[in-house]
């Protein structure tokens, strides 16, 4: 069993954050914060080397939240991410980890 993780934290922002670079594997998403109706989203970057696309966990819910919460069991290929902000939250603080297996 592996016990390597890989953590991508974001402090204190209200604007989408990266690009940032995950290995590939299984994830988890957490955020907490101000929402004022605002939402995030874990996306990653397309085909066409240009359009970020919703990223989705093993149970097809939208790895996105508007309120303080996790999206766990997200498997994502290797590649380029952000995490998208829509709407005028303030004060979000996040983080993308691996679980390890």
């Amino acid at each position: 069993m592996s016990t390597a993780t890989e953590s991508h934290l974001f402090s204190n922002f209200a604007a989408t954050q990266g690009p940032f670079v995950l290995k590939g594997g299984v994830y988890s998403f957490r955020a907490s914060g101000t929402w004022n109706s605002g939402s995030l989203a874990l996306n990653a970057l397309g085909p066409d080397g240009s359009t970020y696309v919703p990223t989705k966990n093993l149970f097809g819910t939208a790895a996105s939240l508007s309120a303080n919460g996790a999206v766990d069991g997200i498997y994502l290929p290797p590649g380029e991410y952000q995490l998208a902000v829509t709407g005028s939250p303030s004060a979000l603080y996040a983080v993308v980890g691996s679980v390890p297996g």
